[in-house]
């Protein structure tokens, strides 16, 4: 099964860290969406191989219950597990912004696709088969601020979202940072891409150096940034890693200026520019 953009989130909010209270209200809004009661037993399908060996585990290690590999589906004995797995979604408590975030996960997980950010469009969808269910989920990403809009077609209800800005808050809420940084590089480029089809023959060529610098730089800020701790990398240099990712739409010669009005100091060019070198060595050790 050749994995696509999807399947890499969907994998990375499996591997996100929560505490085993999370980890249940993820799984009860998983449960709800996306599984079936069959004779007292849940048959979850789950199509990746990946995500079925990660939730297996997830259910095994949390919820302290058997379960078993049936075809695409795992299956397991829920009466076994005294908490509210009721399969309507519209009845499920939500307490908390967090509680918001985890059941929106689940939702996601469960019915939830987003297109590659390579693609011509940004979109991300959630299908659902109930208008309740719709009205809720909508009303509830709308109350953290997520405007959405929904259409049926073929018997289906579709949530869905097109502002690149959305999805990628979308991404950081689902506890996928690795890929809403995936997200905001590509839209860099294709912004970086649109400018430059408006400049002239001399600046295309200069405004394509800048972008292939600024974006190879961003991508290495981005590694180095996420945990410091790997990384040699000197007070100085985290500064203009930061900043570099501020601005990613500047030369290094305007970047330097930026660096020097805000810390004060008068660091030349080729300084600036061999720290931004000692980034990307550094973030390259650990790719």
């Amino acid at each position: 099964m050749t994995k696509t953009f999807t399947n890499y989130v969907k994998e990375e909010i499996l591997e996100h860290d929560r505490t085993d209270e999370e980890t249940v209200l993820f799984l009860i809004a998983l449960i709800k969406i996306n599984g079936t009661l069959k004779k007292g037993e849940v048959h979850l399908r789950v199509l990746d191989k990946t995500h079925r060996t990660l939730l297996k585990k997830m259910i095994t290690d949390t919820l302290k219950l058997k379960v078993k590999v049936i075809e695409n589906n795992l299956v397991f004995d829920i009466n076994l597990y005294d908490e509210d797995f009721n399969f309507d979604l519209s009845d499920m408590e939500i307490n908390n912004e967090e509680e918001l975030r985890l059941y929106l996960t689940g939702i996601f997980f469960g019915k939830g696709y987003i297109n590659s950010p390579k693609s011509k469009y940004y979109h991300l969808e959630i299908r659902i088969k109930k208008l309740i269910d719709v009205i809720n989920i909508s009303e509830l990403m709308f109350s953290i601020g997520i405007p959405n809009k929904f259409l049926q077609k073929s018997g289906w209800y579709y949530i869905y979202v097109k502002k690149s800005d959305l999805i990628s808050d979308l991404l950081i809420m689902f506890g996928t940072p690795t890929y809403s940084m995936v997200f905001i590089d590509q839209k860099i480029q294709r912004d970086f891409n649109a400018t430059i089809s408006r400049q002239n023959a001399i600046d295309v060529y200069n405004q394509s150096k800048v972008a292939d610098a600024s974006i190879k730089q961003c991508d290495a800020a981005k590694i180095v940034l996420v945990n410091l701790i790997k990384f040699d990398l000197k007070v100085e240099e985290i500064r203009i890693s930061k900043l570099r990712l501020e601005h990613p739409e500047i030369s290094t010669n305007d970047l330097t200026i930026e660096y020097n009005i805000l810390y004060h100091d008068n660091k030349s060019k080729s300084t600036i520019n061999r720290w931004l070198n000692n980034m990307i060595l550094e973030s390259s050790k650990h790719d």
